[in-house]
């Protein structure tokens, strides 16, 4: 049997997200990992900041960024992002539960 026979009878396995921080500047946002983001965060905590950095997202491409564009960091782990679906979902349970049947919307 050749490779490429091989290869389609592996299970595609699903690309686990995981811990990652978000970097959003003033035209675009990126996912990048912890360890790129406490290096930008250290680049900006600088009393003298580099006009740009350089670093790589979690997909592998390259971004050569302004310091002066980069508006938040924000971290993303999979617990806030359980917390959160878990809220939202508590939420919209509780606004239906309160809505009346014979309201006009």
């Amino acid at each position: 049997m050749n490779t490429v026979q091989q290869e389609r009878q592996r299970p595609e396995e699903e690309p686990r997200v995981g811990d990652f921080y978000t970097v959003n500047s003033r035209y675009d946002s990126y996912f990048v990992s912890p360890e790129t983001a406490r290096r930008l965060g250290a680049c900006l905590d600088r009393p003298w900041r580099p006009r740009w950095v350089k670093f790589v997202d979690v997909n592998g491409g390259r971004v050569w960024l302004r310091t002066a564009s980069i508006e938040s960091i924000a971290e993303s782990s999979e617990a806030q992002r359980a917390g959160g679906r878990a809220f939202d979902y508590a939420r919209r349970r509780e606004a239906r539960a309160d809505r009346r049947w014979d309201d006009e919307e």
